[in-house]
């Protein structure tokens, strides 16, 4: 308190001047101001920092996909340019494998054909072969039956000639010759 009775003033029980509490005062303000600054300055840089890596980042991204893209694009140009080459050579090559294909089942159906001819011509042969033997077999048994047949005859006329010179009749002659025209008649309808 002063000599007065007033209460002092925070600057007054320090000791200092109006003058001086101003200047102190301004000085405190400038400190905080310059640490505020300095505060903001330093965050600002740590922000633009911060931001400055995630662009880098995102660029150095940018710039892998781009590399990327344009290897893709140049592998394509080269496919691109490439292409009718390829297309030409797998064109050709399905043509010959077609042509093979058909080659070979032209061939087969020929070897079947040839075996078929074959097989129809062995047929044929086996008819004929058996057709021959049959008609050697049936001139055999022309022969035997003529054979036969004559053999019947000379017999008839034996006893035709038996019968006119032992019988008087001429029914019983008559009688004989009609047995031996049916005995020869029959044998002649056997063959």
């Amino acid at each position: 308190m002063t000599k007065d009775g007033h209460a002092l003033c925070p600057e007054q029980k320090i000791g200092l001047t109006t003058a001086n509490f101003r200047k102190l005062a301004l000085a405190l303000a400038r400190k905080k101001d310059k640490d505020s600054y300095e505060e903001q300055r330093v965050n600002l840089q740590k922000a633009l920092k911060e931001e400055r890596a995630r662009q880098e980042q995102e660029l150095s991204a940018r710039e892998s996909a781009v590399a990327a893209a344009e290897a893709e694009l140049l592998e394509l140009r080269g496919k691109v340019s490439s292409f009718p080459a390829e297309l030409s050579v797998a064109v050709e090559q399905a043509e010959r494998e077609a042509l093979q294909r058909v080659e070979a089942r032209t061939k087969l159906e020929e070897q079947l054909r040839s075996k078929e001819a074959e097989g129809d011509k062995r047929v044929a042969d086996l008819k004929i072969a058996a057709l021959e033997e049959s008609v050697k077999r049936q001139a055999t048994q022309i022969e035997a039956l003529t054979k036969k047949l004559e053999g019947a005859n000379t017999q008839v006329q034996a006893i035709a000639v038996k019968a006119i010179e032992g019988a008087s009749n001429a029914r019983a002659l008559s009688t004989i010759n009609e047995i031996a025209m049916e005995q020869a008649k029959n044998i002649r309808d056997k063959r």
